[in-house]
């Protein structure tokens, strides 16, 4: 067993730069950490924000904004928030909401169709920031947006050999012809 000199004299003659330091991170526990948007903590983190912006927004009808919109400057905001969402990362949302130009209508709504019912469902369920941004750059808390679903948005993807060769005729009817000269098949 060594004694407390031999280990001083040997704790000594090992250079300091050759004795690795260890860095504990420092955490900081004050911190706001980020929630999934599916989680409980997630959905009532989401209901606390509504709540907050219902309270804030004008009680009455006549305290609301009301500035004429324009198509132009809708666009123009609507892109600005689409190119908001890529940077921030939340590339499926952008591109749900770049499918359609919106449509403004007298009464200040505004109506955007999308393919099917899962789209429509994912810009409801985030269409709260939208609106909040929208009204907030265009001055007017009337504005609303539908989201309307149009089936034949719907393009029929083509499988078997027999629907590809129709397709193709439809395109180009001497596909038919040269189909029946050669006798080929499909």
């Amino acid at each position: 067993m060594p004694t407390s000199a031999e280990i001083e004299s040997v704790e000594a003659e090992v250079p300091e730069s050759t004795v690795p330091t260890l860095e504990i991170p420092k955490i900081n526990l004050n911190q706001e950490h980020q929630v999934s948007g599916l989680s409980l903590a997630g959905l009532a983190l989401q209901k606390k924000h509504r709540e907050e912006k219902a309270r804030q927004k004008p009680n009455s009808e006549e305290d609301k904004r009301a500035k004429k919109v324009n198509k132009e400057e809708l666009l123009i905001h609507w892109n600005n928030y689409i190119a908001q969402l890529e940077t921030k990362g939340k590339k499926i949302m952008a591109a749900n909401l770049n499918m359609d130009e919106p449509q403004l209508h007298e009464d200040f709504s505004m109506r955007m169709t999308v393919p099917n019912q899962i789209i429509q469902q994912e810009i409801d369920r985030n269409k709260f920031e939208l609106l909040d941004y929208l009204r907030d750059k265009l001055e007017n808390d009337h504005l609303e947006l539908e989201v309307i679903i149009k089936e034949e948005m719907n393009e029929k993807y083509i499988f078997t050999p027999e629907e590809k060769y129709k397709k193709m005729v439809e395109q180009n009817p001497s596909i038919a012809i040269l189909k029946d000269t050669f006798d080929l098949e499909y």
